[in-house]
Formats: structure tokens, sequence, C-alpha cells
């Protein structure tokens, strides 16, 4: 289990909860964190967790955050109108690149890039 640590998240960040007895939780939205806990609205229903775990970036996860796969030859990108991943889910920036493992770590630098929140249709 990976469990995030809390200064990563910000409001709206997708997780899954882990409860108290090791039960993975259904895919909620964060809506309030402080230095312990960080709650998370999962199906309607506001609970405190201890335990977070990250939602891994998959091709089909980044269909639902309106990006799209493009090949050209050996090359493949998936983009959408504000930023660009390579084929090993990394933004280019300058020289360097950022891995993206995590769905919440998407919606931050799509946010820090754009100011604006990622749509996602999970």
């Amino acid at each position: 289990m990976i469990m995030i640590d809390v200064k990563e998240l910000r409001i709206g960040n997708y997780v899954k909860p882990i409860s108290n007895n090791g039960r993975e939780g259904n895919i909620g939205t964060v809506f309030a964190i402080n230095r312990y806990k960080v709650s998370v609205n999962d199906n309607n229903n506001p609970y405190d967790y201890h335990i977070l775990e990250p939602i891994l970036i998959t091709e089909d996860i980044l269909k639902k955050c309106n990006f799209v796969k493009q090949e050209c030859d050996d090359t493949v990108v998936f983009y959408n109108h504000s930023m660009e991943l390579d084929a090993n889910f990394c933004l280019k920036v300058g020289i360097s690149n950022i891995e993206v493992k995590y769905l919440h770590q998407l919606q931050n630098l799509f946010f820090d890039i754009t100011g604006k929140e990622l749509e996602v249709n999970l």
C-alpha cells in the first residue's frame, strides 16, 4: 500500500481512502485538510481518514481527464489543451522531465500551470 503525505494534497484532489481495518474505500475528493487527518467525500458521505492511497495514472485515467493519446512512429504522447505527457507519463519542463505517477499530482501540476482545476470524470 502506498500512502500519500498530507502535504501533497489540495482540496478537490481525488484519492482512495483506507479505513481503520485496512479496507479500501471508494474514490473520493478531499474537502478538508488538517495536520493529522484528511476529510474525503466518499459517495456523498464525509469521512475523516488518516490513511489515503493515491490513484495511479493510467491511460484510462488520462482519458477521464480529457487527455488524447497521439501516436506517431515510435512516439506516444498524451495531451490536452494545456499540457502534454510522454508515454511514461512525464511532463517535459525545460530540459527536465517531471514524472507524474498519481492523479493528485496531475491535478496539482495542472492547477500550477493553468490556474484552473483539471476536469476529471471518474
